[in-house]
């Protein structure tokens, strides 16, 4: 989905922890991709690079956020993209633009499994 490249990576210095944090999502934009499987730049979880639900939800501890809060966060992020073609349309994009970079935008089926979503509040 992301041009995703280690200048859209950044870390944040975080008191409480204390130590380094990922930073908030920065500077993306939709990629189209028919490719069934896609690849991070970096690896997120138990499954490398896998650009998967399950995989950034089993690695979240690995930057210091626990599951349930992994999930509170995943599905705030799902319910915004899964509405994309509202967003662009609303400011302009015409019908045939967007259906040229659908592709970029996958179904939570498609990258989570059945067990991962039951997770998600």
């Amino acid at each position: 989905m992301a041009n995703d490249h280690l200048r859209n990576h950044g870390f944040i210095w975080d008191p409480r922890l204390p130590g380094w944090r990922l930073s908030p999502l920065y500077d993306v934009l939709p990629r189209p991709s028919h490719a069934t499987e896609r690849l991070l730049h970096l690896e997120i979880g138990p499954q490398g690079r896998s650009a998967t639900i399950d995989n950034a939800l089993a690695g979240c501890q690995r930057f210091s956020i626990s599951t349930a809060r992994a999930a509170e966060l995943i599905a705030g992020i799902w319910a915004v993209v899964r509405e994309w073609r509202v967003f662009f349309e609303q400011y302009g994009v015409d019908a045939l633009d967007c259906d040229k970079i659908a592709p970029a935008f996958r179904h939570l089926e498609d990258i989570s499994s059945a067990e991962t979503r039951r997770h998600l509040p």
